[in-house]
């Protein structure tokens, strides 16, 4: 998927028959430019896989979050850090640990007992790749599949 091995699934869980590709074009902070793009638009190409229970519902999806522009330009870096703040924002970082493709922050969108847990992953060739689930997927297994995400 988009340059990464995919090396951890749940068992019973399967690749949906669809994945999706697009761009998403934000400016150098994160935030959404919109379309056409503008002179402050940055085109960030999105691939995204999605794993199913066989009851064809959904578990856990894995969004790849690519800078189109080359990273030694300097738009790179800010691009790059403006996209990791738009998908940490507003949540817990739970904890911060190392994998194969970079910096693993696991996160939660609140205190309460109910609330999901996610992966946010600062990738090395300044991807950003978001690992995210249904509410029953406890964090080890969303870890796991971190883990097991290895560039190809």
């Amino acid at each position: 998927m988009d340059r990464f091995l995919i090396g951890y699934i749940p068992a019973g869980v399967r690749m949906a028959e669809q994945g999706s590709n697009s761009t998403l074009i934000i400016r150098s902070d994160g935030t959404d430019a919109g379309t056409p793009s503008g002179p402050q638009g940055l085109n960030v190409a999105v691939s995204m896989r999605r794993f199913e229970q066989a009851n064809g519902g959904s578990y856990v999806w894995i969004t790849v979050f690519r800078p189109s522009t080359p990273p030694s330009q300097p738009v790179a870096a800010t691009t790059f850090n403006g996209l990791l703040n738009r998908h940490l924002a507003g949540a817990i970082i739970v904890e911060q640990f190392d994998v194969p493709t970079g910096k693993a922050r696991l996160t939660r969108t609140s205190t309460a007992d109910n609330a999901g847990y996610g992966v946010v992953i600062a990738g090395t060739d300044r991807t950003v790749i978001t690992i995210e689930a249904n509410l029953r997927v406890p964090a080890d297994v969303l870890k796991a599949v971190a883990t097991g995400l290895t560039p190809a």
